[in-house]
């Protein structure tokens, strides 16, 4: 395992926990190789904003969390199944959409059912 991957892999861990250890069911894949530094800690980055704000607002049990690569992307989703009625972007949905938009990739936010995150990144950054 390469020392970027590893580090990702602890972040993500940590993260895992901590919503485990506050009755979150986990759902999690990570089938993605090497990736250089900077889109390393933006995922870490985004992962942290995105457990705080389903710790802080979600009203649901179960999290899927999904990283896999294509030829030129890093695919990121993040999902809960708690109930949104309405939500405001904040500084943490806002600096999650700017760490994307430095890297030159896309957000996408949901709260139809529950509330997800869908976040492609390039590659080559």
């Amino acid at each position: 395992m390469s020392g970027l991957k590893k580090n990702l892999a602890e972040g993500i861990n940590k993260l895992i926990k901590e919503l485990a250890k506050h009755n979150f069911k986990m759902e999690y894949e990570n089938s993605i190789s090497a990736i250089n530094a900077g889109v390393e800690s933006a995922i870490v980055l985004i992962f942290t904003e995105a457990v705080t704000n389903i710790l802080r607002h979600s009203k649901g049990n179960n999290v899927v969390i999904k990283l896999f690569q294509s030829e030129l992307f890093i695919n990121i989703s993040i999902a809960d199944n708690g109930q949104v009625e309405n939500y405001q972007q904040g500084n943490g949905l806002h600096g999650m959409t700017e760490r994307c938009k430095e890297l030159n990739g896309t957000i996408d936010i949901n709260s139809e059912s529950g509330f997800s995150l869908t976040i492609k990144l390039p590659k080559g950054i």
